[in-house]
């Protein structure tokens, strides 16, 4: 009947928006999160690794790591149970406070060099500048910051920490996604 034929499109459609959304087989998927102030972006390489590319988030919000909550069921409704690689861009709270929010491992934490009595990510690694990463066929190339001695402090009249946003290439059968952070 048609309450019969009702319920089974309930239930049909119940069951397909609670299973896991995977990338298409072979392909690279890359989705930029709407994380109110700040950038996120996921990764998803054809051999299943996950890189998260800053974590957004709001020092004034009342709640600052709500952008990692969001990061958390997009990972969840992709089946995704852990990061391979965060890369943290620079140390401003619009692109890391998200980190507090996700509820899965993250293996690696990339991050700018900071050398200043605060610093905020003594904990992670300054990668190398150069291919850094590689996944299958994705390429995750370093192009900055190109330190000539310390790295610029955050008293600098012209130049800010933003200057020393650690900037990334996704490289992937011949195109490129650029993250630049907050490069001025």
């Amino acid at each position: 009947t048609g309450r019969r034929r009702g319920l089974a499109l309930v239930a049909t459609c119940a069951l397909w928006s609670s299973a896991p959304e995977t990338a298409e087989l072979g392909a690279m998927r890359v989705t930029f999160v709407d994380v109110g102030q700040g950038d996120a972006a996921i990764v998803e390489t054809p051999t299943g690794e996950v890189w998260l590319i800053d974590a957004g988030g709001d020092a004034n919000a009342r709640d600052p790591a709500a952008p990692g909550r969001a990061i958390s069921r997009i990972l969840r409704t992709r089946g995704i149970d852990r990061i391979a690689l965060a890369v943290i861009s620079h140390p401003h709270p619009d692109h890391y406070l998200g980190l507090a929010g996700i509820d899965v491992p993250i293996d690696r934490l990339w991050a700018a060099r900071e050398d200043h009595p605060r610093a905020i990510f003594t904990f992670a690694t300054a990668p190398p500048l150069g291919l850094a990463h590689q996944a299958g066929e994705v390429l995750l190339e370093v192009l900055a910051p190109r330190f000539e001695g310390a790295p610029i402090a955050t008293v600098d009249p012209v130049r800010s920490v933003n200057d020393n946003s650690l900037v990334v290439a996704v490289r992937y059968r011949g195109r490129t996604l650029l993250f630049t952070g907050d490069l001025e």
